[in-house]
């Protein structure tokens, strides 16, 4: 990692003890802060951290955004001094660093010494992120990095008073956090800060520490900023959802999964799913009853060890789930994948649970303080995460339109148009040297016309024909676009045809009805949609190509191999990239991604087809989040200056801001967002089509004034 080299202060970890976290308030007032440096750690001033922000040549901490936030946010750093540091490279946070070494090893969020889930060493419990106290672990063995933590959460009893009239755990504790911080960052570095050059023993991928610390203070400047609900849109949608799930529960009485007390009877739901995936015959331990008397009481227990309750013989359906102890799963995705309508109508039942136990009371969080999402700034491919629903909210049930913008304001929403597509595309070139998709995208300026195309040469017409067709609505040419789009968002990942039906027949996929109009499917049915069906189902099977797989329609499997053989004549450069890609997978174990050189280890042929083109997506889409935040908060000049980014959707940007500025504001910050994409895909078009709302929703379009103003779809109202 390259930094700046002069007279200013040696790399310096920092840290900040504030008021708790509150809803609504993401940058509490600080209490004391504490840095360590080569001579030992001190407890000092929020102000003095401030100034070593300003001047060290490396500053650094653990989730540091946070402190960054904090200064800023009570006036004790600029703005423009925190991007400085950032545009500077001078920050590292240490949770980025272990993250970025653990996906060079491929052990992301594991515990690398025996390869179980990561947990916290003082509770044991397990945790989903890197903390200061895994990092502290993992790096110097140290399992007691918070043993001096009963201040902790009590520091704003200690604000005003002198320091040296605290007590002694409570100055402790912050130089604890400031020692080990800077302890666990030399051995990140391989034991030296060398300005001038990574240590040969230092972790990997630190040269990307830059990108990923830019992505990560965009991010918490964001959550900082956070996001409002509509109280009556929230209650109307707990009310209908209550309605809705009691209604549902009723109509599953008859059929025995539901109880007339309203209980589940989770065997009838296990024995159902059993059949579904392919279980007949009786159990050769309960003889079909489903119980056998208790070794201790003597009365009737389901039969765990044969077939947990079901009466069948298990051993004939083995693509049958089970969960970590050997019970037939009844998952919702175990339902969902059964191939049986009933099966996959009462899976909505915990569909709406989820809506019930996770959506409401997470959109209730925004009635009185704004809500504040908490990041993941990096998983396995490069993208993002949140830990909270952000990033999941399910679209069509009224769930996203509850989020609002604060008075006088609206959201803008830009997504590049197909960008893994552009990515792809980009990726072909970069490792084989040639693309007919990149060829064709930048014919037509549309990543989008790649569906069209492929949907164009199955049918055996032209380009312009297919897409008159499609315009004009014609149920067969729709269809054709349709399953197109599925090969083409599915197979460069590695998808064979059975996981591709498999994948696309969820409901989060759309719907598709049959010709008829009689029925309606959930997810994409291929069957239906290219294969002349008039029905999905009408023969299922639980093995393809000497596999065991969920029950699957038949002719879907036989269109999906059909498409993927027409997929590869369509783009013929996709042959040589699986190639290229089975080579490195077997050969090293390990691929280093394009454009950012950060290495990915671990992988498989699968998430090795996919990381190629999904991590270029994902450094373009930090680059511009970076970007754009940026010159929403420092660049008065802007169209965008006063504009806020909320939250970032993988390659969205989600923003709030004022109307009076939202037209040039929206298409200034498409035109950066497509900037800097291109400096990592500087051989396809790239495109990104700004939409204003009144309330968030998926579904708005881009919508002009007559005089060519960009306004809020009015749909959103």
């Amino acid at each position: 990692m390259q930094t700046p080299i002069g007279s200013s202060p040696p790399p310096v970890a920092v840290d900040l003890e504030t008021h708790l976290i509150a809803p609504g308030l993401l940058a509490p007032p600080p209490v004391c802060g504490s840095m360590c440096n080569n001579a030992g750690p001190l407890l000092t001033t929020p102000a003095d951290v401030a100034d070593l922000v300003r001047q060290s040549e490396l500053v650094i901490g653990a989730n540091i955004a946070f402190d960054m936030g904090v200064l800023v946010a009570h006036g004790l750093l600029s703005l423009e001094e925190a991007f400085r540091a950032y545009d500077e490279g001078r920050i590292h946070d240490i949770l980025l660093g272990q993250a970025l070494d653990a996906i060079a090893k491929g052990h992301l969020f594991k515990d690398p010494r025996d390869g179980g889930n990561l947990r916290d060493p003082a509770t044991g419990k397990q945790v989903g992120r890197y903390s200061l106290a895994v990092c502290s672990d993992l790096a110097l063995g140290l399992a007691t990095a918070k043993e001096n933590d009963l201040y902790r959460t009590r520091y704003a009893l200690l604000e005003g008073k002198p320091h040296h009239e605290w007590p002694e755990l409570a100055r402790q504790y912050p130089r604890d956090d400031a020692r080990n911080t800077y302890d666990v960052a030399l051995v990140q570095y391989g034991g030296s800060f060398d300005v001038t050059g990574l240590h040969p023993e230092a972790y990997d991928n630190l040269h990307d520490m830059p990108r990923q610390a830019r992505a990560a203070w965009a991010l918490h400047l964001a959550s900082m900023w956070g996001y409002r609900t509509d109280p009556k849109r929230v209650e109307a949608l707990a009310a209908r959802i209550e309605r809705e799930h009691d209604a549902a529960l009723a109509s599953f009485v008859p059929v025995g999964f539901i109880r007339p007390d309203g209980t589940e009877d989770t065997s009838a739901v296990k024995k159902a799913a059993a059949k579904a995936y392919g279980a007949g015959g009786t159990c050769k331990v309960c003889n079909g009853r489903g119980k056998v008397p208790s070794p201790k009481t003597g009365n009737p227990v389901a039969c765990k060890e044969g077939c947990d309750g079901t009466g069948l013989d298990l051993s004939t359906a083995p693509s049958l789930p089970r969960t970590e102890k050997g019970a037939v799963s009844a998952s919702r995705d175990t339902l969902m994948e059964s191939g049986d309508e009933v099966l996959e109508r009462y899976a909505m039942v915990s569909e709406n649970d989820k809506l019930r136990a996770t959506y409401v009371p997470f959109l209730r969080q925004g009635l009185k303080w704004p809500v504040n999402p908490r990041p993941n700034t990096l998983v396995e491919s490069g993208r993002t995460s949140y830990s909270d629903p952000t990033q999941t909210m399910p679209r069509g049930n009224g769930v996203r339109e509850c989020i609002v913008p604060r008075p006088g304001s609206v959201f803008c929403s830009i997504d590049y148009s197909a960008v893994e597509l552009c990515t792809l595309a980009q990726a072909c070139i970069h490792l084989v040297g040639k693309s007919r998709m990149a060829e064709l995208i930048n014919e037509t300026g549309d990543p989008g016309s790649l569906h069209t195309a492929f949907a164009a040469s199955m049918v055996g017409v032209p380009l312009r024909e297919l897409k008159a067709r499609v315009k004009a609505k014609d149920p067969a040419a729709v269809g054709y676009r349709q399953a197109a789009k599925a090969a083409n968002f599915g197979f460069p990942g590695g998808m064979g045809a059975s996981t591709l039906v498999l994948a696309k027949r969820k409901r989060i996929e759309g719907v598709t009805k049959s010709p008829d109009g009689e029925v309606e499917y959930a997810g994409i049915r291929f069957c239906l949609l290219i294969g002349g069906a008039t029905r999905c189902g009408d023969e299922k099977v639980t093995e393809w190509k000497g596999k065991a797989i969920p029950p699957a329609c038949k002719r879907c499997l036989e269109c999906a191999e059909d498409l993927r053989s027409q997929w590869f004549l369509q783009w013929p450069e996709m042959k040589e990239y699986f190639d290229f890609v089975a080579y490195r997978v077997d050969t090293y174990g390990f691929i280093t991604q394009i454009a950012s050189n950060r290495v990915r280890g671990g992988v498989t042929f699968t998430s090795a087809a996919n990381g190629y083109f999904q991590s270029l997506a994902a450094d373009g889409a930090k680059g511009a989040l970076y970007a754009v935040t940026r010159e929403c908060y420092l660049d008065k000049k802007s169209p965008m200056y006063g504009a806020r980014p909320i939250f970032f959707n993988h390659d969205e940007i989600f923003s709030e801001m004022p109307l009076s500025i939202a037209s040039d504001a929206a298409k200034r910050m498409a035109e950066v967002m497509v900037r800097e994409m291109r400096v990592v895909v500087p051989d396809v078009t790239v495109a990104a089509e700004p939409a204003l709302m009144w309330r968030w929703s998926k579904d708005a379009a881009t919508v002009y004034d007559l005089g060519g103003k960009l306004v809020p779809d009015p749909k959103t109202l």
